[in-house]
């Protein structure tokens, strides 16, 4: 019984984590930001600004991996069926 409880919760976390709604890329980085939090502040006529916080499994990202990088931010709707993000 508590083998099924176990591989029944070891599935329903690896659907959550394949949930994520939005994504991070950044040019040449290898990876996986998972984003934490964001805010966007948009207005008619004046710049617009996104803070993202992401998090990542790897302990020790180098900085220049990651400052001064082309990135992309991308809202995306998760595939319930198939428990990984539609792209």
């Amino acid at each position: 019984m508590s083998s099924f409880l176990s591989n029944k919760a070891t599935s329903l976390v690896h659907q959550l984590l394949g949930q994520s709604r939005y994504r991070v890329d950044v040019h040449e980085c290898s990876h996986f930001l998972d984003v934490l939090r964001y805010s966007a502040v948009e207005s008619l006529s004046q710049p617009w600004r996104y803070d993202v916080a992401v998090t990542c499994t790897s302990a020790d990202i180098a900085c220049d991996t990651l400052l001064l990088k082309p990135a992309s931010f991308t809202f995306q709707t998760p595939c319930l069926a198939e428990h990984r993000p539609c792209l």
